[in-house]
């Protein structure tokens, strides 16, 4: 009886260690799966951060744009609106200054026209005088 008491304890410790063998490499192999997993984790955790980093960027460079925009906005409103108190506030005898100051090239050129302008007045001018001068003369 004691021999078979031996063989069957022989047999559940054979028994016991192929289980205990068969929980280890289950370990082993949910150890390795833990070990991916974190590996996995620890990545995706990385690229979210780089994504987020990317997403304040650009959040930041589309918001600089806007106060720009904005600030551009204003500037051109408040421009604007001094133009047109401008025109209100202008008599029509200003509104020759008016052109004048934004048109100095133009107006230059206007200049230079006067003068040919007044330089033929005056040449016809001579040319009358001298004409009647002839015709008094010529009268005598």
């Amino acid at each position: 009886a004691l021999k078979a008491n031996n063989t069957r304890l022989r047999s559940a410790l054979t028994e016991a260690q192929v289980v205990n063998q068969d929980t280890e490499n289950v370990m082993a192999e949910a150890h390795a799966n833990v070990t991916r997993e974190n590996v996995t984790l620890t990545e995706l955790r990385r690229t979210t951060d780089r994504n987020n980093n990317l997403a304040q960027r650009i959040a930041r460079n589309f918001l600089a744009q806007i106060v720009a925009a904005k600030n551009r906005g204003a500037a051109a409103m408040e421009e604007a609106e001094q133009e047109a108190m401008l025109a209100e506030s202008v008599q029509q005898s200003d509104c020759d200054g008016v052109w004048d100051k934004r048109n100095p090239k133009i107006l230059g050129e206007l200049e230079t026209c006067k003068t040919v302008k007044d330089d033929l007045a005056a040449a016809n001018a001579q040319i009358a005088s001298l004409s009647s001068l002839a015709s008094a003369g010529g009268v005598r």
